[in-house]
């Protein structure tokens, strides 16, 4: 091998090693560039988002023909549920509930959310009584969401736990619930 063929070599093997080294910085550069516009076109997204929440026109407004609302949670006091136990099922029956008003009865749920989301908690003595409650709760047209435990930690799978009513009109949610005492 002659020193020409040797330097050829060599060149070659730098040319190859600059030119994958400058690729590979342009494909760096690239990608930065397309995360930038990503990150500005989904800052520009949010801020429209926040624009549009700005100028939203579902102001609060008191609704007469409504009235005040409430939630009601009923808690089956006869299962020894721990206290976390019990605001976890709560937390269950109130999402659970807010998700059905969305779909069923969104101008109520509104209004129960502007002005102030009660919720009031109330005791159930046996689950036969939750289901009771239910049934009156569909009867007089109310948002109800039935809790049935999964059994991962202290009660039995399908156990019914929390029911709730509402939100909906004070005056409907008593009708049902009103006979209940303040758990």
């Amino acid at each position: 091998m002659n020193s020409t063929t040797i330097v050829a070599s060599l060149v070659s093997l730098f040319s190859g090693i600059f030119i994958t080294k400058l690729f590979l910085s342009y494909q760096k550069n690239k990608q930065q560039i397309k995360d930038e516009d990503t990150k500005s076109n989904n800052q520009v997204k949010f801020e429209q988002e926040q624009q549009a929440d700005d100028n939203d026109d579902d102001e609060p407004v008191y609704d007469e023909e409504i009235g005040d609302c409430k939630q009601v949670l009923v808690i089956r006091t006869d299962l020894s549920m721990t206290k976390g136990k019990i605001i976890a099922q709560c937390c269950h029956a109130t999402l659970g509930a807010y998700q059905k008003s969305l779909i069923k009865n969104k101008k109520v749920l509104k209004q129960w959310e502007y002005f102030g989301a009660a919720k009031i908690t109330v005791k159930a003595n046996s689950e036969n009584e939750l289901y009771e409650l239910r049934e009156k709760a569909k009867k007089a047209g109310l948002v109800s969401y039935l809790v049935l435990d999964a059994g991962h930690t202290q009660i039995p799978s399908g156990s019914a736990t929390v029911l709730a009513i509402g939100p909906a009109p004070h005056e409907k949610v008593n009708e049902v619930t009103g006979h209940l005492k303040l758990y």
